[in-house]
């Protein structure tokens, strides 16, 4: 299956099966290759209430090659750089492995677990500190997320 079909299948699936509290699909009618996301903040978490937008890009190498995904939205997260590109095995170095087993719906959900699980041991701001992290993520989703 070549890239456009696979991108199609995925459309499909998010389309009759979206994650809950997530969207996706392309920005524009005519490409497949670039989507728009949106991922509303999980519940009992500090970006609860904030809704985040990503830009996810499909290679022509897709499957074989991981989408890039990036939050456009401004997120404080240990995980997720300040440049909006996130530190998530599955699209990483693993995406080999996964990627014969997922489609991109999965891979929505597990950003969305990554905001309600971070690795606090992979710090980008906060020193290591939970209470710091909590405090400021808290805050950037107040300010940046809350339409």
């Amino acid at each position: 299956m070549d890239a456009t079909q696979v991108i199609r299948n995925d459309l499909r699936i998010m389309r009759k099966d979206p994650p809950p509290g997530c969207s996706a699909g392309p920005k524009t009618p005519g490409n497949l290759f670039q989507w728009a996301c949106t991922i509303n903040g999980p519940e009992n978490t500090p970006y609860e209430g904030g809704v985040f937008d990503l830009d996810i890009e499909f290679s022509k190498d897709y499957p074989k090659k991981a989408p890039q995904i990036k939050f456009v939205t401004k997120i404080f997260h240990p995980n997720i750089h300040s440049s909006g590109s996130l530190c998530l095995n599955i699209i990483g170095g693993d995406w080999s492995h996964f990627s014969q087993h997922y489609s991109i719906r999965e891979v929505i959900v597990s950003v969305k677990l990554l905001l309600a699980n971070p690795n606090l041991e992979s710090s980008h701001g906060h020193g290591g500190s939970k209470e710091v992290y909590l405090k400021t993520a808290k805050e950037w989703t107040e300010e940046y997320a809350k339409k």
